[in-house]
């Protein structure tokens, strides 16, 4: 039987966190360790900011899925990230020819002078 949330968030999973119902910030899940009390969860992450931050939240096991909650009396909840699909259809890409390869240029992101 599926869970009406869908899956438990895994560890890897990059999310975005809606607080106050504004997307505050990006985390990457780093590792998700069972909590003392049945059904809570530590779930410990890498906040993507610069500089990064880790830190851990303990959620039940209806927030671990995306359910919301309030956190300083303010509402909270996780939401998965999905990569936008590619507008190009695999099928339409054309085939680089040999002759195009041998134009390409390769530009340099760093400054020539420091070599």
């Amino acid at each position: 039987m599926k869970h009406p949330l869908g899956d438990r968030f895994k560890p890897g999973e990059v999310l975005l966190a809606v607080i106050n119902e504004t997307p505050a910030f990006f985390l990457r899940i780093e590792n998700i360790i069972a909590d003392r009390k049945p059904d809570w969860w530590r779930l410990e992450f890498l906040v993507l900011t610069l500089p990064l931050v880790q830190t851990t939240w303990i959620v039940d096991d209806e927030q671990i899925r995306g359910a919301p909650f309030t956190m300083a009396g303010k509402p909270v909840r996780m939401e998965r990230v999905k990569a936008p699909e590619s507008s190009e259809n695999p099928q339409q890409k054309e085939k680089i020819s040999k002759d195009d390869q041998k134009q390409a240029n390769v530009i340099s992101l760093f400054d020539q002078k420091n070599k």
